[in-house]
This record gives C-alpha cells, structure tokens and sequence, in this order.
C-alpha cells in the first residue's frame, strides 16, 4: 500500500500550459465538426476511387459466392448473395458505374475485394476492390467531376473530393439505387 505523499502521479502539478493546450485541441475539433464536414466512406473498384455516405453502410463481409437467380437476366443483378442467413440482392455496381472489368483485382500483391452491405429502399450488396475506410470532406469544397471520367459515371457522379493522393468521386446515392431498384422491377 502507497501512502500518500509518495509521489502519486495524478498529485502532481500540470506542466505549463497543458490547460490551455487541450483547451485549444478540444475547441479545434468542435470547429471542425461544426463547419459541416460531411461522412463518407471511401472504396476502390477497379482504378476508380468512390465514396458514399457512411450512415448507408451496415456491414463489410469478405467476399461471398453469389448465386445465379433463375429466369432473371437483368445486366445489374448478378445474383443474391447470403448474408448472415438473409438473401440480399448481389448487384454489379461497376456495370453501372460504366467501370471497365479489373484484370488485377489485387492491391499490392494482397487480394482485398470486399463486399460492402449498404441499406437504401432496401438492403444491397456490392463488390469492391478495397475499402478504404472512413473519411470527412467539405462540400463546398466538392469540384466538378472531369471531363475524362466516362459519360455513365459522370452521370452518377455529384463531384469530386481530394482525400491524400486520390481524387474520389463522391457518387449521387440517390440516383444510383433509385437506377438499381428500377433495374430490378
């Protein structure tokens, strides 16, 4: 048993200026949050790097086998995937996307396609080559997506954001599975 006086460490004085300096930390953060930034999460299909908003996302699974529907042709439906003992519709995000196929599929050597399980009107899955995780952007700091991205993509496209080295196309959530609904129908 320590008595006291023995130099316990949460008796000693704070160095100078450590008030202040947490202080100013904890202040920065709540600007930050109050300026409006915005949650996305931020994956690779093919050489493309996209971002949707996080609260659509529910889970990540590794990669799963999906299973051919019967007398269903539909281009974007690739089949319906098992999730946790429910059947989600398996749908070809890239083919919509207008992204041609990827003859890599690895990243550095390390296979790392996911697939992200995303709920809006309805819960569906998708292929990705790699997550990224979580990121905040501006919008207002979002640019006009470029004239070389493909007409298909632009289209589904609401602008572009710099995360790092990569310019991320931040895709239109509401078109895009308002299309895959429609699609399915």
């Amino acid at each position: 048993m320590v008595e006291k006086g023995q130099g316990w460490l949460l008796d000693r004085e704070l160095p100078e200026g450590y008030l202040e300096e947490w202080a100013q930390r904890l202040r920065k953060a709540k600007d930050e949050y109050a300026s409006g930034l915005t949650s996305v999460i931020v994956f690779r299909i093919n050489q493309e790097y996209l971002a949707l908003p996080a609260g659509l996302f529910i889970e990540v699974t590794r990669e799963l086998i999906p299973h051919r529907v019967p007398h269903r042709d539909v281009r974007m439906l690739r089949g319906v995937v098992n999730v946790r003992g429910e059947l989600l519709p398996f749908v070809d995000l890239a083919s919509l996307l207008g992204l041609s196929a990827d003859s890599q599929g690895r990243n550095g050597g390390v296979f790392s396609r996911r697939m992200p399980v995303v709920e809006k009107d309805g819960r569906w899955v998708f292929e990705v080559s790699e997550m990224l995780g979580g990121h905040r952007y501006d919008p207002q700091k979002l640019t006009e997506v470029p004239a070389t991205v493909s007409k298909s993509m632009r289209k589904y496209t609401l602008g572009v954001f710099e995360m790092g080295d990569h310019n991320v196309g931040l895709l239109d959530h509401e078109l895009v599975f308002y299309t895959l609904k429609a699609g399915l129908a």
